[in-house]
């Protein structure tokens, strides 16, 4: 803010009193320029700290509802797996028919995780919000935003110590019974016969005892839920916060970079997975684009890695922020190549009964033949993917970093969310 005030006229002969006053009002004049100008200041600087404070409980709320998902998420699970148990405990005397996959699951569901962390919730939310406290100050309104999210914090730490305690939650299956299993399977030279464990603990009085106190589990759940919910609402209440408005804030708050061009995507750019392979992907300035895939398959029915290689083609188009890839189906090719695993010829099959290998497996398959019939099995594979994946449109999002090399790529389902979300590299051309 500019204040205009008068210097003292020093040229001038000024007597005793004019002096004074003039030199005064300029005392005067300068004083009130500076608070005025550290005033501005501190309101500013006051709104920031407000503005931030806000923003703080937001991403709380953010947290809370992420929370709410997740024990959403795991009562759906304990539905789930509750009714395999149910079923496979009715069907004790078949259990050799019931799929290997659904065995798996309820063993899984009965095994403990480590020791006091069965149940987990990301709590770096609560940190950042501990280690800024001190910004908050001490007004009324300010400490029950604080005692309410405490609160909250208080109450998922005591859910979470209960969960992990008590007799009622804990997994019946012991890390230590199942390292034996696992020994056991290792000492006879094949894997564990995974029905015959799941039979015999779905005999045991403790896995029994797990699965009576499923329904209060649930309903533990649905009670955390409410009140999880009830606690994210009061946050919303006491800051003012509309759910369009907290989504906008979130979704601004976990995206990076730009939306990408028609320009920033012209040309070579490559993800590399050192498990799974390699994926090319070339989009050319006339609007069509080249996919080409490479992934190692290994197995435990013998050493080394087939390797797989499928294309296709297709063109291109943004309408908005949204890339449409419309794939040629005619264009869509493979090879594989086996030539370089190794197994023994001679060892049968009957050992390996264990593992899934699809319809064509069949008792007492010399190796060779299992690892013929999983090689047509996967050939047979890439041959329906074209079928699949490839005779459709595909949606996505691309966001560029600053550099213009790196790209996160969104794929959308047909709802508009995000199903797969990962990032490809801009090929460097002195490579």
């Amino acid at each position: 803010m500019n204040i205009k005030f008068r210097m003292p006229r020093l040229g001038n002969k000024l007597k005793g009193q004019s002096m004074l006053k003039e030199m005064a009002m300029t005392i005067i004049a300068t004083t009130i320029s500076i608070i005025l100008t550290f005033g501005s200041a501190s309101v500013v600087e006051q709104r920031q700290k407000e503005k931030n404070r806000r923003q703080t409980v937001m991403m709380v709320i953010h947290d809370i509802e992420d929370n709410i998902k997740e024990l959403k998420e795991w009562k759906s699970k304990e539905e789930i797996h509750i009714t395999l148990s149910n079923y496979i405990l009715s069907h004790l005397d078949e259990i050799d028919l019931i799929s290997l996959d659904t065995l798996r699951q309820v063993y899984n569901y009965l095994l403990e995780r480590k020791k006091g962390q069965q149940y987990v919730l990301d709590n770096s939310m609560e940190k950042l919000f501990q280690d800024n406290l001190s910004s908050w100050s001490s007004l009324d309104d300010n400490m029950k935003i604080i005692d309410q999210v405490q609160a909250f914090f208080n109450n998922r730490q005591s859910q979470l110590d209960s969960m992990n305690n008590s007799p009622f939650w804990t997994c019946p299956i012991t890390q230590q019974e199942n390292l034996s299993y696992l020994c056991e399977g290792s000492k006879h030279g094949c894997p564990i016969k995974i029905n015959q464990i799941v039979k015999e603990k779905l005999n045991d009085s403790r896995v029994r005892f797990f699965l009576q106190y499923s329904p209060d589990r649930q309903l533990a759940y649905e009670n955390m839920v409410d009140a999880w919910q009830n606690e994210a609402d009061k946050l919303k209440f006491m800051i003012g916060v509309t759910d369009k408005e907290l989504k906008s804030f979130i979704e601004a708050h976990q995206q990076f970079g730009r939306i990408a061009e028609k320009k920033d995507i012209i040309g070579e750019w490559v993800k590399v997975d050192s498990m799974s392979g390699y994926l090319q992907v070339i989009f050319d300035s006339d609007n069509t684009f080249l996919w080409r895939n490479r992934l190692e398959k290994r197995h435990s029915i013998y050493s080394g890695k087939i390797i797989g290689i499928h294309s296709y083609e297709g063109t291109w188009e943004f309408k908005g922020d949204t890339l449409i890839e419309t794939f040629n189906p005619n264009s869509y090719a493979y090879c594989m190549d086996a030539s370089r695993i190794q197994y023994s010829e001679n060892m049968f099959e009957s050992v390996f009964s264990d593992l899934e290998l699809g319809p064509l497996q069949q008792k007492g398959m010399m190796m060779r033949d299992t690892v013929n019939a999983y090689i047509k099995d996967l050939k047979q594979w890439y041959e329906d993917l074209n079928k699949k994946y490839f005779t459709r449109v595909s949606r996505r999002v691309l966001r560029i970093d600053e550099s213009g090399d790196k790209m996160e790529v969104n794929c959308l389902d047909k709802d508009n969310k995000v199903s797969l979300m990962y990032f490809l590299m801009r090929k460097s051309e002195n490579k």
